[in-house]
């Protein structure tokens, strides 16, 4: 039989009320965190937080920003990629990792990191091709100068893009768009839930 000392019950009670180290508590949510992200929107998260921070200290996202002027006439083709990846405002960055936090998980799950980085990708550089023809062709069909100093930045486009899909081919039947109630029609399509449980395409429909 194991006898318990009165040594071993005090050193038993101060260990349990000890209190906790709140490095080690950031530390294990982070690394929570971290075990439960994917690694694509994991990366895409902590990028765009690396470069908020940093630009508190170092005044450089006017040179990553999309500016047709500067990526078209200036060949800084980089825009097109880095734009992108700079966050306006805490509020901004805030909002996106909240919205990435549930649909980038599930998307990146279901696609692959591989095919939801390709995704990311071809979502953003459509985004800013297409901004770019909007621009010069205000600067070339309306006579606008200013058309072509317009700038484009922001993980927004890429983040409405994935909500498109997403919505485009979920089970939810009714959906909410803004106040609106909209009403989706049921067709199935090619594409399968790695489950098992089929896609399909919806239409959606206002509720009147």
């Amino acid at each position: 039989m194991d006898y318990v000392t009165p040594v071993s019950i005090i050193s038993m009670n101060n260990d349990q009320q000890q209190p906790t180290d709140p490095q080690n508590q950031v530390l294990n949510r982070y690394l929570e965190w971290k075990g439960r992200t994917p690694f694509i929107t994991r990366t895409i998260l902590q990028t765009l937080s690396f470069i908020y921070l940093l630009s508190w200290f170092l005044p450089f996202t006017d040179a990553l920003t999309n500016v047709p002027y500067f990526t078209i006439f200036g060949f800084e083709f980089y825009r097109i990629f880095t734009a992108p990846l700079i966050c306006q405002s805490l509020m901004s960055l805030i909002f996106v990792a909240m919205s990435m936090g549930g649909l980038a998980n599930i998307m990146e799950r279901q696609m692959g990191s591989g095919g939801f980085m390709i995704l990311c990708f071809g979502i953003s550089t459509v985004t800013h091709l297409g901004f770019m023809t909007c621009s010069v062709i205000l600067y070339y069909c309306f006579n606008d100068p200013g058309a072509m100093f317009y700038s484009i930045q922001g993980f927004w486009g890429v983040l409405m893009g994935l909500i498109t899909i997403e919505c485009q081919f979920s089970s939810v039947p009714t959906r909410r768009m803004m106040f609106l109630p909209f009403q989706s029609t049921y067709q199935a399509s090619g594409f399968e839930h790695p489950q098992g449980q089929p896609h399909g395409i919806f239409e959606l429909h206002a509720l009147r």
